[in-house]
């Protein structure tokens, strides 16, 4: 992960794999110093994944957590690279 003052992930946590991929880069991230923000929609698989990971690698961790804000979203025909066959992703159907 190359250095930054902050780090920004957003729309990755359709698996928990990836959650506890992101987890273990976080960590990375806030080793060197950097600030670490993270946008994901409510109900996605990886948002427990991510925060049980971060708790796991670092126990003593405060303030991780995800705070579900009203935003906007474009919609549309979804790649199957997210929703494809064998995913666990929440799609609503799409």
């Amino acid at each position: 992960l190359p250095p930054g003052d902050i780090i920004c992930a957003a729309d990755i946590l359709y698996e928990p794999k990836t959650g506890i991929a992101l987890a273990q880069r976080t960590m990375e991230a806030l080793e060197r110093g950097s600030r670490v923000v993270i946008g994901c929609s409510p109900g996605r698989p990886g948002r427990p994944a991510f925060l049980e990971e971060l708790k796991r690698l670092k126990p003593d961790i405060n303030g991780a957590k995800f705070v579900d804000m009203e935003g906007m979203t474009c919609t549309g025909k979804r790649h199957s690279l997210i929703c494809g066959e064998g995913s666990t992703s929440v799609s609503n159907g799409h």
